[in-house]
């Protein structure tokens, strides 16, 4: 099976948080696998989404967001700039 928006969604952001084969992360696209289910109740889905919102903020805490790394990599390339001039 191909897989779904939400579980798409969720491996990108997981990988750009440099976390998508924590066990949280691998827990959190399991349950986008099957938030992505069109069977799904809609009682179970507004209960399952919740879930994911939990274990994603899980997974992600104490992770760089994306923004900050690029701007972190700019400033460490600077930093080697600066001291191989200087060396």
């Amino acid at each position: 099976r191909a897989p779904g928006p939400i579980e798409v969604a969720t491996r990108v952001e997981l990988e750009s948080f440099g976390r998508l084969s924590s066990v949280k992360g691998q827990i959190a696209l399991r349950l986008a696998r099957v938030l992505d289910d069109p069977e799904l109740a809609e009682a179970r889905l507004s209960a399952m989404a919740g879930q994911l919102e939990k274990m994603m903020d899980a997974a992600t805490a104490g992770a760089t967001p994306p923004a900050d790394r690029g701007a972190q990599l700019a400033e460490a390339r600077r930093l080697k700039r600066e001291s191989a001039a200087t060396a």
